[in-house]
């Protein structure tokens, strides 16, 4: 008999929702395997995520938006 060993990860993500005016509108979910999906929305204003947008360890800075597209780039949480 070989042991069998499973891994369950959550899975975590923010997905571009829109813009507002000048605020930038995200959603962030959270899932781990056997357990009820977290959803929150969130937003950022530009002005502010062009520097750096930070939600839980997720963190990431907007090099910009035309319509339904955001261009991003990922760094590295604190």
């Amino acid at each position: 008999n070989a042991d069998c060993h499973v891994v369950k990860e959550t899975v975590q993500s923010i997905s571009f929702n829109g813009k507002r005016g000048d605020d930038l509108m995200f959603i962030y979910s959270e899932s781990y395997p056997g357990l009820k999906k977290v959803r929150n929305e969130f937003s950022v204003p530009i002005s502010d995520a062009k520097v750096k947008v930070q939600y839980k360890n997720l963190a990431f800075k907007v090099i910009g938006v035309e319509g339904t597209t955001l261009r991003y780039i990922v760094l590295p949480s604190n």
